[in-house]
């Protein structure tokens, strides 16, 4: 009984053995060409995203050169703005010294005072 075992077993590890290897290395096989299959998709994502991020960066890079100059231009319409202030309060006290003059001609003029001596020449003060 022992050698009809011995065969028996010798007979189904001759028939297992290359079907568990077998077995084993389409198991390997598919692991790996699931993991290409992946990595593949992988690629093709990150490509897909560059596809799609590319025009975006180059619209967000547009974008910040138009703020830019819109904030140049506006920085220069303050400054003449600013210039165009200082302009319009120095005509503002200029007129506000002709006033307080012409007041105080009329002033004198209403008071009934005489009129005053001309002007010298300057070639003789």
């Amino acid at each position: 009984m022992p050698d009809t075992l011995i065969a028996a077993l010798a007979g189904f590890a001759t028939a297992a053995i290359p079907a568990l290897v077998t077995w084993l290395s389409s198991r390997r096989t598919a692991a790996n060409e699931e993991r290409k299959t992946e990595t593949n998709t992988d690629v093709s994502v990150a490509a897909a995203w560059r596809e799609f991020l590319t025009p975006l960066r180059d619209e967000v890079n547009q974008l910040r050169d138009r703020v830019t100059h819109l904030q140049q231009r506006v920085y220069e319409q303050e400054k003449q703005l600013r210039t165009q202030r200082s302009q319009l309060e120095q005509q503002e006290q200029h007129e506000e010294k002709l006033r307080k003059k012409l007041a105080e001609v009329f002033d004198w003029i209403e008071s009934g005072a005489v009129p005053p001596p001309p002007e010298r020449p300057s070639w003789l003060k």
